[in-house]
């Protein structure tokens, strides 16, 4: 397949995919769906693979990929099940998170574990907010040097 958008690898990245998503995601997702079921074993075989750390610099067992290759494997993974998909979403905001945000004692010791097929989220909703996150009652107040 020739493309204007992706490179060769790019290319190759989205076809390996492509081929994991057909092989260990979608024949159980409608199951997986029905039943309501985290998929913990499909997030662990995707981090022995890289996807789930694709963006991570490598000093944290990441690939340091672009986000458009982090967008492939969002597009890949949802083509073959949506709520993986979101899972898949959810652990890149968790440690893109930590990676921007976090000091350095926490990066080194959580990072590290998502090549692992560590499982994380991020807390977001607000009682009488929900998860818009442009109307939260909850605000940062830096007092000194400590919020």
């Amino acid at each position: 397949m020739i493309s204007m958008y992706l490179s060769e690898n790019q290319i190759k990245l989205q076809n390996e995919l492509r081929d994991f998503v057909k092989k260990h995601i979608s024949p159980t997702a409608d199951q997986r769906d029905r039943d309501d079921v985290y998929p913990t074993e499909i997030i662990k075989k995707m981090a022995e693979r890289g996807y789930n750390t694709w963006t991570l610099p490598n000093k944290y067992g990441g690939n340091e990929g672009t986000k458009l290759e982090a967008s492939i494997i969002f597009e890949e993974v949802a083509r073959g099940c949506a709520s993986t998909g979101i899972s898949l979403i959810t652990i890149f905001q968790a440690h893109t998170i930590i990676n921007l945000f976090g000091s350095e004692l926490l990066k080194n010791k959580v990072l590290k574990e998502f090549k692992n097929g560590l499982i994380a989220s991020y807390a977001l909703t607000e009682a009488k907010r929900g998860s818009d996150i442009r109307s939260l009652d909850t605000k940062a107040v830096k007092k000194g040097d400590k919020w």
